[in-house]
Order: structure tokens, then sequence, then C-alpha cells
């Protein structure tokens, strides 16, 4: 009986989930995480439904403003949208059945409309003849895009971070732009293309918005000051921007080109035919001021610093140096060449005369290009190079973790701990991280493409004490069950799968399983799809089998498109979970007897032929007399002899030049590709080829451009670009110089050649004349930033002196200083008595007043505090209190009696925390901590616990907690269970 209640209160220990209140729906810019959303595509249109993930909605906004005057319970709200952008809204109150409110949208908000309108409205949306209003809110610091209405390009550049902001769908525009809650631009008639916003310290602080009204483009401008956003001339904004620089340098660095150290470097590399370019930038608070080659000093300052540094390499060797320095706003460059094995200064032309003969002489490339640079994948934190996607499988969360283009994964770790090193020519395709009870990781199951592109897959689960063992992926049904409390599906809704079908209460998601195509539906916590139909056709219906609960219905399609497999999922009366299986017969889905045909037809769909092979973690295997058909080839292309069967060939002009274009028809991928002129490339089991494309001029050879994917799944795109000169076949991955050998040899006729020469030369006058000049400006340059290294130096000299004087100026006028009364100031009351006091917050037994965001928090008083919400409710027999502080604030310092437990940082927040009580004193609390990696949020991926020992109470690990705290709720327990 003891063991029955230990585990009843080990379940039970997090099942209150911490109490949040209803969500705001935002129709531009929702939370994925807060809102099931779902998406019907229509002949003109698409509908748009969302639903609440629990509770409901205590507002609709959209463009910035709330659609509803007053805070009521939304429990729908159905869209109607054009290029991204909802057009015209339902909103639905109190679980009505039909909708409250209707809304259309404007340039700069949503407008109540009746029925009527509406429908007028949606009739001409459906006819095509709507007028659609492509506008909507920006806001800088908004973290949800989930529309991809724009993208952001961000950089660092002398500790200011750079976001370029950029309207991504076409003919949108901005009508508003925010920063928080500060609203910055808002017009009827002009609207915003680009903006340009500076970041200092994690705050915007200065913006350039690129204007359109009608067709005249234009410029603003805005800087913060005095914590308000005004509109400056060019001029102000110049003075601004150049003020921006770090208050502190960490450190002065010294940058060995022969073995950099990149930690404290933002390091960018780029291939341009046999040379690789490797440009270092300090991280902010770092300063470069010394630049050597091994024992050899190439450039050193007292005045100034190197905020770039260009290292040019040939084969692993440092043979060329560019050293940008930047004094008070002055910027000039030192170039160093490496000659008979030492670094000697040389100008800008030698420089890149030095670079070009090194392109040329430098042997054709290698067959197999520079792989991207490995990274390791910590399933406890993934970096920004992964795409990290929340789902749900079995009622149990997991993460599906997918790296994104161009990154390779060579290990994959939690924490310090290794738990799969990638074989060599191995590319993980994604990896399925299955979290417990407490949303740590406990499971894992990766898929990854290994040598002669056959499966594998890794699979481990933790034991206990961060000790991780395999798992065979048929136990993965029984550890999840492990991982979840008992099935509760109290509410029925039907499932039909059909294209105009507005989901409710169901979850729609889209991604590759094992390269084939997969669109799962999901019910919600508590729902089960009691019928399902496909196109009008039934698939499942539960008075049939009134012992199966289905929650997941999984549809795999083949390279067409077209679905093909079924798979029905859910839970038994007993708590088991179980599957069914169906196949597509041409005109309905049809039951399948056995898994084993499911996965005989899956392995069809994904490719058996070619990446048939032995897996890491033994599958179940498939006994058949069938042959699975070959879904992906890989065919080796000779331009000179190949098979119209697998290749599609074209041949044309385009821009004054010739082409031979290949491309490998459906399910083909190209491995390697020998071309014209000696032209090869060599799969080696790397990169697939997508496309090969060769370029001449009567019958001179130019140049040829290859696309290619990472996997047989078209993943990771690369292009590379080729350039033939001096019979050598050469590649890059940046597209400038094979745009300029196609420029130079353009098919042109006598007249516009010779008119095309007379252009040459004048372009070549000129260069000589601006090389003059600039050399000229140059030698001025260097002059003139020699005197300011005296001017400063002599600055200096005199400032000590005055220093001097002035002590003993000040000694003189001290000696009078008591015959002068002192001015008196005028009064000025900052805030009022009424406003000093609701600024004040409890600290121990005092008050005392806060004018920022923070929140002192005493657990004495928790209820006293006017800054904090607060809700009691029962925890497994104890008495507990939630505290979540007002809108903007955060709980800064924690304390009992005045005496300190806890205080925030500047990448930790507390955001909500959880009290609980022993006959009326405080014995433990939870707090829900916010994360700031880099500048960017992650709300709730951590907590921080509270618990009394020695009689105090201390901060304490999450074993320690949940040791301590099962004493306490089986004391509880027990204390209630004697009462009854």
């Amino acid at each position: 009986m003891r063991l029955i209640y230990f585990l009843f209160f080990l379940f039970g220990l997090f099942s209150n989930s911490f109490v949040e209140a209803d969500s705001v729906l935002d129709l531009d810019f929702y939370d994925s995480d807060q809102v099931a959303h779902s998406s019907t595509e229509q002949t003109n249109y698409t509908v748009e439904a969302f639903l609440p993930r629990s509770g409901t909605f205590s507002n609709v906004t959209a463009l910035g403003s709330p659609l509803l005057s007053a805070p009521s319970n939304v429990t729908k709200v159905v869209c109607y949208s054009l290029k991204g952008l909802c057009q015209l809204a339902k909103v639905y109150l109190d679980h009505s059945d039909y909708a409250n409110s209707y809304f259309e949208r404007s340039k700069t908000k949503f407008e109540n409309v009746d029925v009527s309108k509406f429908e007028s409205d949606l009739n001409n949306l459906t006819n095509g003849t709507y007028t659609p209003k492509l506008f909507f809110l920006l806001n800088l610091t908004n973290k949800n895009n989930p529309r991809g209405l724009y993208s952001v390009d961000e950089k660092v550049d002398d500790g200011v971070v750079t976001k370029v902001f950029t309207p991504l769908v076409q003919d949108t525009l901005v009508s508003k732009l925010f920063c928080g809650d500060d609203g910055v631009f808002e017009s009827l008639t002009d609207h915003l293309v680009k903006v340009t916003a500076r970041e200092k310290d994690g705050n915007f602080v200065l913006l350039e918005v690129d204007t359109l009204s009608g067709s005249l483009p234009g410029k603003k401008f805005y800087t913060k000051e005095k914590k308000l956003w005004d509109e400056v001339n060019l001029s102000r904004y110049k003075v601004v921007l150049a003020s921006l620089h770090p208050d502190r340098v960490l450190e002065e660095l010294t940058l060995d080109v022969n073995a950099p150290v990149e930690d404290m470097y933002h390091v960018t590399r780029e291939y341009d035919r046999g040379l690789t370019s490797v440009t270092f930038s300090p991280l902010p608070g770092f300063h470069v001021v010394r630049v050597k080659a091994g024992g050899q000093d190439l450039w050193s300052t007292n005045f100034s610093r190197a905020p770039e540094v260009l290292s040019v390499l040939l084969r692993d060797e440092v043979v060329s140096v560019r050293v940008t320095s930047l004094l008070n706003r002055y910027t000039s460059f030192h170039y160093f060449n490496k000659v008979n094995g030492r670094f000697v200064e040389a100008s800008q032309q030698e420089f890149s005369d030095h670079l070009e003969r090194l392109k040329q002489a430098e042997e054709p490339s290698r067959a197999e290009p520079v792989q991207p640079t490995p990274h390791t994948l910590d399933l406890s934190n993934p970096s920004h190079d992964f795409d990290v996607k929340l789902s749900s499988e079995q009622l149990v969360k997991y993460r599906r973790v997918t790296p994104k283009e161009g990154v390779v994964v060579s290990k994959v770790v939690l924490g310090s701990k290794v738990l799969w090193d990638a074989p060599v020519d191995t590319t993980l395709e994604y990896l399925n991280v299955y979290l417990n009870q407490l949303g740590a990781p406990s499971a894992y199951m990766l898929y990854a493409v290994g040598p002669g592109n056959k499966r594998v897959v890794d699979s481990k689960y933790d034991v206990g004490n961060n000790l991780w063992w395999f798992l065979h992926p048929s136990q993965l049904k029984d550890h999840l069950k492990g991982l979840r409390e008992t099935p509760k599906l109290d509410h029925a809704v039907e499932l039909n799968l059909k294209t105009d079908f507005v989901l409710e209460h169901a979850m729609v998601d889209e991604f590759s399983t094992l390269g084939v195509g997969t669109t799962s539906y999901t019910a919600e916590d508590k729902y089960y799809f009691s019928k399902v139909t496909w196109k009008g056709e039934l698939v499942f219906n539960q008075a049939d089998q009134k012992d199966f609960s289905p929650v997941n219905v999984n549809l795999y399609k083949d390279f067409a498109g077209e679905y093909k497999l079924l798979e029905l999922g859910g839970f038994l009366q007993n708590g088991e979970y179980k599957t069914d299986y169906f196949e597509w017969d041409g005109s309905k889905f049809v039951t399948l007897d056995s898994k084993a045909k499911f996965l005989k037809t899956f392995d069809t769909l994904s490719g058996s032929s070619v990446l048939s092979g032995t897996w890491a973690s033994t599958e179940e295997s498939v006994d058949s007399g069938e042959e699975a058909g070959p879904s992906v080839q890989v065919y080796d292309l000779d331009t000179s002899n190949f098979d119209p069967e697998r290749v599609s060939h074209a041949a044309g002009a385009e821009n004054g030049y010739y082409f031979d274009s290949y491309v490998p028809k459906d399910n083909f991928l190209f491995g390697d590709v020998k071309g014209p002129g000696g032209f090869s490339y060599l799969h080696r089991g790397a990169r697939f080829v997508t496309l090969a494309k060769f370029y001449s001029v009567h019958g001179k050879f130019l140049g040829a451009v290859l696309k290619t994917v990472g996997s047989l799944y078209r993943t990771q795109e690369l292009v590379y670009y080729y350039t033939f000169e001096n019979n050598k076949w050469s590649y890059s991955t940046d597209k400038k110089h094979f745009s300029e050998v196609l420029a130079s040899e353009l098919r042109y006729s006598p007249e516009r050649q010779a008119e095309h020469e007379r252009l040459l030369k004048a372009e070549e006058d000129f260069d000589k004349t601006m090389d003059k000049v600039r050399a000229k400006e140059e030698k001025e340059r260097k002059k003139e930033l020699e005197k300011l290294e005296k001017e400063v130096k002599r600055e200096e000299d005199e400032a000590k002196k005055r220093m001097l004087d002035k002590k003993t100026l000040l000694y003189t006028h001290m000696v009078d200083l008591d015959k002068e009364e002192p001015p008196e100031l005028e009064k000025v009351e900052l805030h009022t008595p009424e406003e000093l006091e609701h600024m004040e917050q409890p600290y121990g037994e005092e008050k005392f007043v806060v004018e920022s965001e923070l929140v002192y928090y005493d657990f004495k008083g928790p209820k006293d505090n006017k800054l904090v919400h607060t809700k009691d409710f029962q925890s497994n027999g104890l008495e507990a209190l939630d505290a979540t502080p007002v809108a903007g604030k955060f709980f800064h310092i924690l304390s009992l009696n005045g005496r300190r437990l806890w205080v925030s940082t500047s990448t930790r927040r507390c955001t909500n925390l959880q009290l609980f009580f022993e006959e009326g004193n405080v014995v433990g609390a939870v707090l829900r901590v916010t994360v700031s990696r880099k500048g960017k949020l992650k709300t709730g991926e951590d907590y921080d616990y509270l618990f009394v020992t020695d009689g105090e109470l201390k901060t304490v690990d999450v074993e320690e907690f949940n040791k301590l705290a099962n004493v306490r709720f089986q004391m509880a327990a027990l204390a209630q269970l004697s009462k009854l």
C-alpha cells in the first residue's frame, strides 16, 4: 500500500501545471505553443481556424489593436486570408455555434461590420473580386512570425547589432511600426518596405526606414532618446550612429593568422578557385590591436583597432592578409603578401594581382568540394543551427530536431554526455527527443543516411543518473507508456480529411519520415476521433470498435504527392496503445491485416532499393516474395553518352551565350558527372546533383553550374559555379567570378565588339586615373592619420598638465568657499503621493519605492504585493499558491522575513512561481525562469527550486526537491487519510 501511495505522489508531483491567464490571439503573429492553427486552401483564398490549446482566448488582436472592446471568453476564430494576411474574421464566444462578431481588415486596424456586409465581402472574396488590404504591423521585438511575413538579417559590427526587416510576401507593406509597446510609425498614405534597426546593449536605439508613398520612395529616421521615439533628420541620425561604440573593452586581442583562436571572433569562410578566404570580426567587447603570422608581426597599434582581418589560404597555408584598421571613424587598409616564406607589405593592386595569379596557377579543384563545418547537437539546448518543433506521440511530448540547410552533425550530446558519434559519410536527417513529465529528455530516436545510402537508425533511453542505454525501435511503445499518465479521453470529435474541412480540437503537422512526406493529425488533450473519413469515404467509425479511441492519424504520400498509406493510432480501454494500418487501393483506404505489409509498402515509398542495408538498430524485417520497386536511383551522368529515359536534356541561347542543361528525371539523382572539356565531378557518397548546366560561346567552354543536395531527401542545397580558364576547371561557391567570365565572352557583332573595346579602353583609362587619385588620397590619409595620432598624444600630455593647474586653482577657490551661499534649487515633485504609494513594494517589515520592471517579493506576505497576481490551489494535500507579476515585470529579489533567497541576473529572470505551505508556513517553491541566450529569449526552458532544509528555506537541485517534496506530500496525504 505504501508503494502505491509513493507512485501516486511521484506521478502527481507536477500534475498541477502552472496557472496561466487566458492568452490573447494575435491573428498575424500568433504563438504556436498557445494556439492550435489549421488552414484549408480554397480557389481564391485560405480558410484558417484558431483554437486555444487550453482555456479560452481573452481577446483577439490584429494590427496592434484589440478586436473586442472588453476581455471575453473566445472559443474559436475563423479567418479568410489572402497572401498570408487575414482579411475577414469570425469570432465565436462562450462555446456558441454561431459567430458573435464579424470584422474586416483596413489599412491600420480591423473594423467591426454587420453580417450582411461580411457575407457580401465573403462572396466577393469567393468570386475573386475582393480588394485585399495587404498591410500589417511590424513589431521589432516580436519573437513570433508564423506566417513568414518578413525576414530578419542580422550582423554585429563594433558592438552594435544591426537587424534589417524586409517584407517577404509579394505586395505586402508595413502600415504600422512598433518597438515593444512604443508606437514609432503609422500612416494611411506612406508605407514601409524595409526597416534597418540598430540595437545597443539589448535595446533598439536607432531606426532607418525605407518608405513608399504611391510610387515615390523615401526615407525616415528615428532615434530613441529619453525613452521616446523621435523622428530626426539625416545629420542627427549620422551623429547618433557614429556614437554607437562599446562602453568598455573586455580584452585586447592578438590574432595569429597561422593559428587563430576563433572563440572571440565571428568567422566566415568563402571558397573561390582553390583559395579559401577567412574573415575574422571580433565579437562585442573585444578589440584586435595586433596581427601576426607565427613569429612575424604584421600590424600593431596604440590608438586604432582592427574591426576586420581577412586571411587567404592556399591548401591550408596563409598566403595573403588584409587588415582593416579604424581610428575615430577613419578606415584604412593594410595589405600583406607572402613572398619566399615571409610576409611583405603590399599595395592594394599588388595584393589583388597576387591572389589572381594564385587562382590561375592553382590545379583543378578537388572533385569533392569542401564540406560544411561539423556541428554538435546538444539535446538539452539545441543551437540556432537547428529547427526545433514540439509535437506529441501517444500523448507523450517530443521535440523534432532538424538540421538547417548546410548544417552537418558530427555528434549528439546531452550536456557533457556523448550519445552518438556520426560514422564517416553519415548525414543526420532528423531526431526525435521524447520528454518525461518534467520536460527533460528521456529517450531519442535519430534517422540518418550512411555510406551506400543505407538507413541508419540510433535510439537510446535514460535508465537513470544520466546513464543511456540502447532502445530497440520495437521497445519505443513500451517506453512511451511509462512516460505518460493514464489517458482520459472524454470528448469525441470527427475528423473529415478533405480540402475544405475546418479542423476543430485537432492539430495538423507536415514533415518527412525517412524521406516519405507525412501529414499528421493529432487530437487535442482529452479529445479523440470518433469517426475518420477520407473525401467522403469512411475509414474508421467507433461504432464498429467501441473499445478503441484514436488520437492520431498519419498519412504518407509518394513522390508525386499522392497519399498511399494511412496509420491510425489510439488507446484501448485498458490504456494500451494500438495502431491500425490502411493502404490506398485506387478508390479508398482499405485495412491491412499485418504491420509487415504496411512496412513493405512504406519501404517502397521511401526508396528501399537505394536505402536498403543494415540498420544501426535492427528494425522489424518483412518476409515477402515481392520485390519493392525502386523509388530513388543514383545515375552517373556522362554528357557525351546518356540515357534519355533517365535524363532530361535542353539546349538553347540565353543572354548572348549558349547552354546545355541536364536534369535527372523523376526518382533519379545524378552521382558522378562527366562533361565537356574534361569536366569531372565525383560523388564519392557526398552530394547528389539535381542540375548540371554548361555554358559556351562559339564552341568555347566558359563555365558550368552544378546544383547539389546533401541527401536523397533533397535537403541542404548548395550551388557550385565552375569556370573554364587556361584549359582548367575550377569551382567557387560565389557567383561573382562566374558572372564576370560569362560577361566577358558575350556574342558581340563586329560593330558592338568595337564599341565594347572602346568602352573597355575608356574604363581602363578611367581606372588608371582613379588609381592615381586613390594613391594620392591614400597618401594624404596616411599623413592625416599620422597627424591625428600626434594630436591625440599632444592632447593627452596637455590634459595631464591642465589637471595639475586645476588642482592649484581649485585650492584657491576652496579658501573662499564658506563665504558664498549655495543657490536654492526649485523643488520638483516627480510623483504624486498616490503614485508613490502604488509603486511601493514590501521587503521584510518595510516598504520602499521601485520605479523599474523589477518586483521585490517577500514570502511572508505573498498576497500583499499589488504588482503580483496570486491564486490558491491544492497540490497533493498541501496548500499552494501561484504568483505571477503583472505584465511587463518580473521577480527580481525573493525573500522571507527580509532574508534574500533568490536574485535574478541579466540572463535569468523569474516570471512565475508556486509556493507550498504546511500549517501556514512556506516549505518549498518552484520558480519558472526565463533564460536569455545571445539576445534570444527561450521561455519556460528552466526551473529553480527552494525547500526547507536544516530549518531554513534554501536553494536545492531538482533531485533533492523531489525527495523532500515527496516526504511532505506523503505526510499530508496520510494526515488527510487519517481524518476519513
